[in-house]
């Protein structure tokens, strides 16, 4: 089902992009997160850094739509397990509204897919793969018409037995 709703949203974006009249609303970017996640593998959890990037486009002013891909930056040792995040993606819909023109605080709802490993050299390795509803908060600080900061937090995984949420920052450029 997620491959099916990244597939809609690649392609929902792609059509936005030919479009000339939206070309002005069409963002790319890069983000760092400190993400806090939980496993069925252990008990306690792992903070990692991952670095993402972003493509999307403006419906109208107050929603756009996001596909993100990312991966970790460190390992965490937790235990006896070094985990890592390995690879990560995510189709997301973006919906607020301006204040001021140079404030865009949102909500963000979508779906993330993750995977997170983990080694030891006491216990067996484990891969461990979700796929959830996300949601989560922020807000975007135009420096210009071409520039924008961006702070978030965000629920990426939120399943029962695992999780990953986390603040981010970034930077967005829009054409």
């Amino acid at each position: 089902m997620f491959k099916n709703i990244t597939i809609a949203a690649i392609s929902s974006l792609a059509t936005l992009f030919s479009h000339a009249g939206y070309a002005e609303h069409v963002y790319v970017g890069a983000s760092y997160a400190l993400l806090d996640g939980c496993s069925t593998e252990i008990t306690d959890d792992a903070s990692i850094r991952s670095g993402y990037g972003r493509i999307g486009a403006y419906f109208n002013e107050s929603i756009s739509a996001e596909i993100r891909g990312g991966t970790g930056i460190n390992e965490d040792q937790v235990g006896a397990y070094e985990i890592s995040l390995d690879r990560w993606h995510g189709a997301y819909i973006r919906g607020g509204m301006f204040v001021k023109d140079t404030l865009f605080p949102y909500v963000i709802l979508g779906f993330t897919h993750q995977e997170v490993s983990g080694s030891s050299s006491l216990w067996n390795d484990f891969t461990q793969t979700k796929s959830d509803f996300s949601y989560g908060l922020g807000v975007d600080f135009s420096l210009n018409k071409r520039i924008s900061l961006n702070a978030e937090y965000i629920m990426h995984v939120t399943s029962e037995d695992s999780g990953a949420q986390g603040l981010s920052v970034g930077i967005i450029g829009h054409f």
